[in-house]
């Protein structure tokens, strides 16, 4: 185990089989916050940070997200870095300025993704 420390902000619901797997995945001691429960933690004190996949929408209106976006604010004006996977990237684009836009259908695993440029 490495000495680099990680806030594994698990958004997964049923999220323990998702942190087994980064747990698996990553050289690192991974501190386990189920997001969705409102586990955050108190304190900025990570070399890094993770954001999982969810099945809930970034613009959802629910407390836990209202909360993530508050926290990831907060850690990232204080230059903590960020991975954001699925569900993660897209509080990132939102908590960044940038936005993310329905596609109309659910989706989960792997899709090919189009940019319409400007």
């Amino acid at each position: 185990m490495s000495n680099v420390r990680i806030a594994l902000l698990n958004a997964a619901h049923a999220g323990e089989e998702t942190r087994k797997n980064f747990e698996r995945e990553v050289p690192a001691e991974l501190v386990n916050f189920d997001v969705t429960a409102c586990e955050f933690p108190e304190t900025l004190s990570f070399d890094g940070c993770l954001i999982t996949g969810s099945r809930a929408s970034v613009y959802w209106d629910r407390e836990w997200i209202g909360q993530l976006k508050t926290w990831v604010g907060s850690a990232i004006r204080q230059g903590m870095p960020h991975l954001g996977v699925c569900f993660g990237h897209q509080l990132l684009a939102e908590v960044l300025g940038g936005s993310v836009e329905n596609m109309g259908e659910y989706e989960i695993g792997y899709r090919t993704v189009e940019h319409e440029g400007t």
